[in-house]
């Protein structure tokens, strides 16, 4: 979990473990408008993923889908990698909480590998609003199965 200070940009890195030939992805993580908004995207770490590959079709919801550059051989990145980043200007009072949930609305979770349907395993996060300096970084991480 991460703490920034009101009227300050966040960005929380998106981690994965055991991301072994993984062909697509989709899914979407859920924040309290109220407390953050969101201001974007960045630090690419997966080939082939671009700001396209992550919007923000209303308040309170992040969209991710992306594909593998080679749908054949799928792609592989090292334990702990940093996928992305999503950023947000914090805009709650000091105090306030919202979590960072991946969840399957607005866009339903799907995750495959060149096997098929893979089930991942999500640690979802948070950030608060203080009204001093802010501190720390959280990771949103999925895990996917050992194969």
């Amino acid at each position: 979990d991460v703490s920034a200070a009101n009227g300050t940009n966040v960005c929380v890195p998106v981690t994965v473990q055991n991301f072994t030939d993984i062909v697509s992805m989709q899914y979407s993580i859920n924040y309290n408008s109220s407390i953050l908004s969101y201001t974007g995207s960045g630090n690419y770490g997966l080939p082939g993923m671009v700001a396209s590959n992550v919007g923000n079709p209303s308040p309170g919801n992040v969209t991710v889908s992306w594909l593998a550059n080679d749908v054949v051989a799928g792609q592989s990145v090292a334990d702990g990698t940093t996928i992305f980043q999503i950023c947000f200007d914090v805009i709650g009072s000091g105090g306030a909480v919202s979590p960072l949930d991946f969840s399957g609305s607005p866009t339903s979770i799907e995750v495959t590998d060149t096997g098929g349907l893979v089930s991942p395993v999500f640690e979802d996060g948070s950030v608060t609003a203080t009204g001093g300096g802010g501190s720390g970084t959280t990771d949103l991480t999925f895990t996917l199965p050992d194969v």
